[in-house]
């Protein structure tokens, strides 16, 4: 904690570690500190105000914003500050009731994040998405534990394992033992304080994930996942950016919720497919067994009953009867469609096999139906798409043309 904070900028103080966890995490002492140093004029209240507002913001969910954005932010920060400036006459004053007002704000909405039964996507796992690597620059699977050790893994596909000892398998072999999940496993009083992990799987990889609780997960190609050392005693939250299978280990008591940027997904204990790559307008929660509830960023709900789907795209969602093992095969290594539009299936070999694949405008309108064995060569799989569906495929390097 810095001592002098002497005339800080709005800037200077989000550049603050103390700050930003004040805000994020008030304590009587913090808001005490605080509320000493804009009644002594050490820190301006307009610049302290301008920081709270945007750290408050950015605790909302929302996607990553462009720095046009944050700049449009910053301009209507700044403009709802000043005119709440020109409403009040006594500044200090107005501040005491808005450190109040802010406390129980910061309270409840950290209260809403790990009580409410459908919680929302929350800064911190975006914030950490953002920072990750990006899948496309990728070539190896890149395991980051929670204290920072990199464990990079040459192979195709790879088994990983964290276990409750804090205890790193790859392929059922030992190759690491997380040092902060160890010091919390003897330090009980410390249980809630929950250390995260990185997992990236790049295009052209795949991977399967055992958690501490015994939930078994298969990660699609293109696919970032964030977990947990262990899970709290409430409940247990992953964050999702791309495809993956869950099997979740079942436990009534503490429910468990899969994030990502546009949808949460709360179970109990169940087997469910969800195909959410940010970059994708279409995305999709498939139910094998059990049940989920779904809440979308516009607070549209749903709950599913095996072998339905729910579609979420451009704010709208749709809810269908399906064969949920269409949905799933690509774990077995097979793709089954139903008139499925030529575009999609290119793109999900794009991400399976890691090449790049451009597609005509005139194959727009071609749907295909089948099965595709991904365990194939991806030339002969290319061959076989065009001699089914009278398509000239050409290969660069690469990269597939298709018209």
């Amino acid at each position: 904690m810095k001592e002098d904070y002497t005339k800080y900028t709005s800037k200077e103080l989000l550049d603050d570690d103390y700050f930003i966890h004040s805000m994020i995490q008030p304590t009587p002492e913090s808001i005490e500190f605080w509320n000493s140093l804009i009644i002594n004029d050490v820190v301006d209240y307009e610049e302290f105000k301008k920081a709270e507002a945007f750290v408050l913001l950015m605790r909302r969910p929302k996607k990553i914003m462009t720095a046009k954005e944050r700049n449009e932010m910053w301009i209507n920060i700044e403009i709802r500050n000043k005119q709440n400036l020109r409403k009040n006459i006594r500044k200090k004053q107005l501040y005491l009731w808005g450190a109040v007002a802010s406390f129980f704000l910061v309270l409840s909405a950290l209260s809403f994040f790990f009580y409410k039964q459908t919680m929302p996507v929350t800064l911190d796992f975006q914030e950490i998405m953002a920072g990750m690597q990006d899948v496309a620059e990728s070539k190896d699977i890149q395991l980051i534990l929670s204290d920072n050790k990199t464990i990079e893994l040459e192979e195709t596909s790879v088994e990983i394992e964290v276990n409750k000892e804090g205890e790193v398998l790859v392929n059922s072999k030992q190759m690491a033992v997380n040092s902060k999940q160890m010091a919390e496993t003897v330090a009980p009083e410390k249980e809630e304080e929950i250390s995260y992990n990185q997992l990236i799987v790049p295009l052209g990889r795949h991977s399967r994930l055992t958690l501490p609780d015994g939930t078994k997960m298969h990660i699609n190609a293109g696919t970032k996942v964030i977990f947990p050392d262990r899970f709290k005693k409430k409940e247990r939250e992953i964050f999702v950016d791309g495809e993956v299978y869950l099997e979740v280990a079942e436990n009534k008591k503490v429910p468990f919720f899969v994030h990502t940027a546009t949808m949460d997904v709360k179970v109990l204990g169940t087997v469910f497919n969800i195909r959410a790559y940010k970059e994708d307008k279409d995305q999709e929660v498939v139910l094998v067994t059990g049940s989920v509830q779904v809440t979308t960023k516009d607070k549209h709900e749903a709950m599913l009953s095996p072998n339905q789907k729910l579609g979420y795209s451009e704010g709208k969602c749709h809810i269908s009867g399906i064969n949920a093992h269409d949905y799933v095969s690509w774990i077995n290594g097979y793709f089954i469609y139903k008139k499925e539009p030529l575009l999609n299936i290119m793109k999900h070999i794009s991400r399976y096999y890691g090449i790049e694949v451009v597609c005509g405008e005139k194959i727009n309108s071609l749907t295909c139906s089948g099965k595709l064995d991904l365990k194939e060569n991806l030339d002969i799989v290319m061959k076989d798409l065009a001699q089914i569906l009278t398509l000239e495929i050409k290969k660069n390097e690469n990269t597939y043309h298709i018209n």
